[in-house]
Order: structure tokens, then sequence, then C-alpha cells
């Protein structure tokens, strides 16, 4: 007699496993913890063998019925359906994701800015979302549900790199003895995920002084503190100024020595000291306890720079707090910090090539052959200038109580 779902519903453990027959050999067998399995018992070169077609509950009697009708034309036709099935398990576990993730990130060669960025993403999205499935299981809903989700968590860019990752796993195993599948992330498009406005934000020097005092009413430490006010004050790039170390500095010259191997542009840059920039240093270093060679060093770990997440969580916080003060300014990046005064200076009508050197900027033409002392004297007197502006904004714009 067939079974029913039903039927298969009143059915209770007992205290050893037992089975119950359906039809054409398909039965289910009952374990004591109340799992029940289908499964399907046939001869294959004269041994008897044993395939479980899936649990009650992930699919149903019908569907268990297809498997069975499968499983029997596999036997027909002279395979065993447990081998082919150990065969398909194999196959996904050694195509799982997480196999051709790690193999893509070992063997693609990317700054170590960009591993330890990607690998941040690997860590605590991709793998946890993507990585017991295999190329063959992943669609586009399991990729379009973690980019929505990192997007709610206000992350587009993360999304936007997960699915660049994902993109790339899968034409790297293409190319490299994996399976040739299309990548789910065809049909998940990048528009569809986010659209970033136009990065062209230049701030206020009223949106300076107040965010620079909202950072002021935060509780973060001297040294995130200081390491924001000297990527504004330095007109340098936030990865230059964390992963300053102390042996750079020439404190007779008041002069910030970058090698070419730390800037963007991989040529040496001098940083020529305002009043304030130097008196941040002087205090930093007073205050040091540790030996750490770095000028910011991580919280836990004296061998590597603070995070880079730092400075930007600074900006948010001084945002944050102006916005309690009921002062509203529009989002803005660390990176539009130089874009600032950037623009700031050539209102104030210092000379752009001043401007140009001290943003460490390789202009083309004659200009393009580079000199680490270009305009030094002016240079010193218009970053000078510009502390004593910002200063002056800090003063001015106080948050209201």
């Amino acid at each position: 007699m067939a079974l029913t779902d039903k039927a298969i519903k009143a059915l209770k453990p007992g205290e050893k496993p037992y089975k119950v027959a359906d039809r054409d050999g398909l039965y289910l067998s009952v374990a004591p913890s109340g799992t029940i399995s289908f499964r399907f018992n046939y001869r294959y070169n004269n041994r008897q063998q044993t395939v479980t077609l899936g649990k009650y509950g992930e699919i149903t009697l019908a569907q268990a019925r297809e498997k069975l009708l499968k499983a029997r034309a596999d036997l027909a036709a002279g395979i065993s359906p447990a081998k082919k099935k150990q065969e398909i398990k194999n196959t996904l576990a050694e195509n799982s994701f997480s196999v051709w993730l790690d193999k893509y990130t070992e063997e693609c060669g990317v700054a170590e800015s960009t591993k330890k960025m990607r690998g941040y993403a690997i860590d605590n999205y991709l793998r946890p979302a993507l990585g017991k499935m295999s190329l063959f299981e992943i669609t586009e809903n399991e990729v379009r549900a973690l980019a929505e989700d990192l997007v709610k968590q206000q992350a587009p860019s993360t999304a936007l790199l997960c699915r660049m990752i994902i993109k790339n796993v899968y034409t790297f195993a293409s190319m490299h003895g994996g399976p040739k599948l299309k990548s789910p992330t065809d049909f998940v498009r990048p528009s569809s995920i986010h659209t970033f406005k136009s990065r062209t934000r230049a701030m206020s020097p009223r949106e300076i002084g107040y965010v620079l005092n909202g950072i002021e009413q935060s509780s973060s430490d001297i040294s995130s503190k200081s390491a924001f006010k000297l990527i504004l004050l330095t007109l340098l790039r936030k990865s230059e100024v964390i992963n300053g170390v102390w042996s750079e500095i020439d404190w007779n010259e008041k002069t910030w020595r970058i090698p070419a191997n730390r800037m963007k542009t991989k040529r040496p840059h001098n940083v020529y000291l305002s009043k304030q920039a130097f008196d941040i240093l002087v205090c930093l270093r007073t205050l040091s306890t540790c030996k750490s060679d770095f000028i910011f060093p991580a919280k836990y770990g004296l061998n590597k720079p603070m995070a880079t997440s730092t400075p930007n969580r600074l900006l948010e916080l001084g945002i944050a707090n102006a916005k309690k003060a009921g002062i509203e300014i529009e989002p803005c990046t660390i990176h539009d910090l130089r874009r600032t005064a950037s623009t700031l200076l050539n209102e104030a009508e210092f000379n752009s090539d001043w401007i140009e050197a001290s943003l460490a900027h390789v202009a083309s033409g004659v200009r393009a052959v580079y000199n680490v002392a270009d305009y030094a004297p002016q240079r010193r007197r218009m970053l000078q200038a510009w502390a004593d502006m910002v200063d002056k904004w800090q003063k001015e714009y106080q948050l209201p109580d």
C-alpha cells in the first residue's frame, strides 16, 4: 500500500530505527531522533546497496518518487545510484565556492592594501554566505540577497566588491580546470546594486570648523584625532599619513620626508610642517609609551599601523555630533579633505603649482619632471597659512550647546 503525506506525518520515532514501505522499492527509514529518510535498496554486481534519496521535509513524497525513477533508470543503464550520488557529492565538494575562492586569492597578484580589503569582505561576508555552496549551486538570488543585505548595512562599496570577487572566482575557475559556468553575477548588474553620486565634494570653511569641533567632542583617543587633523593639515592621502614612521620626520627642518615607495605617485615627497602639524607630532612623540616605528600604531600590535577605517570613523563622528547640535552637513569622504584644501587654497589665490606640488600631483609636460623640493619656501608658507585658516574656522564655528 502506497504511503501518503498524512501517513508519513503520523509516524512516531521508536527506540530503534524502523522501516515503512512505499512502492516500487521505495521505503522510509525512521530514526529514533525523528528524522525520516527516503531510501532505495538494490543489487549491483551481486551485492546489495542502499542509496538515500533525501530527508522528508527537505524533499516531498512526490519528489522522492521522481528520484526513485531516476535511480532505477541509472541502475538499468549499469550505473550504481549510490556511487553516482557520491561522485556528484565529491564533484560539488571539489568545486565548492570556498575551494575556488582560496585558489583565486592565492594566485591573483594584488597590492597588500587591496589584499587586506578583499580579505575583510571575504572573511566577513562572502565565506559565511556562500562558502558551503558549490559553484553549481550559487544563483543570482544568492548574489542579490548578499548585495541587498550589505546595502541595508550602509556598505554599498562592499556589496560591489563582493560581486566583483564572485565574478572573478567563476572566471578563474573556468580558466584553471574548474567548471566552465556562467557567473551568477551576470544577472546582477552593478547599477542594480548601487549607483554612486559624482565625487566632486569640497567642504566649506563652516563645515570644516563644525566637523573638527564635532570630532573634539567625541570620546576618540588622541592618536585617532591627531591622524585626522594631520590628513587635513598636510594635504596627504589617508594611507600616507597612517602608514607614516617616525624615521621620516626631520625634527630640525620640521619636514616630513616620505620615500617613493610610500607615495601613490611612486615619487618621494616632502611635507613642510606647519607649526600646528609639527606640534601634533611633538605631542604624539612625547606621549608615546610604546616602541613602535609607526607614528600611528594599531591599538593591538605595534608592528602595524592604525586601521585604515579609523579616520573615516572620525569624520562620521564629527558629522554626527554636528547633526546632534542641529548643524546639517552633507556626506563627505576623507579624500574630500584634499579636494577641499585644493579648492580653498585656489580661492585664496595661492599659486596652483604650489598647491599641486603640496598635493604630490604629477603634472604633464615640463612639470612632469618632478622635484621633491619644488617651491619649498612657498609651500611652507602656504601650508602654514592653511593651518592658520583651519584654526580660525574651528574657533569661529563652535557647535551650539
